[in-house]
């Protein structure tokens, strides 16, 4: 479907009420709406992409979090192991 106008030849014309050869001037066009298609997240329900990257920044932070403890741990044991041995 397009959007258009009288041309500016005929606006000016004294006949423009008359006349039966109008020319017209285009001035867009409208794209037929598409219907929406179901979005792949569920916003409701804090869904969206940066929830995402939220959730995975913490999983990988949980994680380095996890390994520094058990280093932690082990280090601690070494150490008690060698305070022992020296003992």
């Amino acid at each position: 479907m397009g959007l258009s106008k009288l041309a500016a030849k005929c606006q000016t014309c004294p006949f423009v009420s008359t006349c039966g050869h109008k020319r017209m001037e285009e001035v867009g066009f409208l794209i037929p709406s598409v219907p929406a298609e179901q979005p792949s997240m569920d916003i409701s329900r804090g869904d969206t992409i940066v929830d995402r990257i939220i959730q995975a920044a913490q999983r990988s932070f949980e994680e380095s979090v996890r390994t520094a403890l058990k280093l932690e741990k082990a280090f601690e044991e070494a150490r008690e192991l060698e305070m022992r041995r020296l003992k």
